[in-house]
């Protein structure tokens, strides 16, 4: 199951935090997209690439405790 998100991470320190809590929290695959470039969401260096725009992150797992993390995590970055 996919669950995706648009977030802002255009802020260093909201990037690094995104990046570190991704990381410590959810072992499945996290992605980032932006236009036709796909960048692994717990990768910093990657994601400096695209986060100066708004960008798509999406988790592909079904295990429910995962998605809720997740969830609660991108809401703090997401644009609305």
């Amino acid at each position: 199951m996919a669950r995706s998100f648009i977030v802002d991470l255009n802020n260093i320190e909201d990037l690094r935090n995104f990046v570190n809590e991704v990381s410590h929290s959810i072992s499945s695959d996290v992605d980032a997209a932006y236009g036709r470039q796909n960048i692994d969401a717990k990768s910093l260096l990657g994601l400096i690439t695209i986060a100066s725009h708004p960008i798509e992150i999406s988790i592909n797992s079904d295990n429910p405790d995962e998605i809720a993390a997740f969830e609660k995590i991108c809401e703090q970055y997401e644009v609305k």
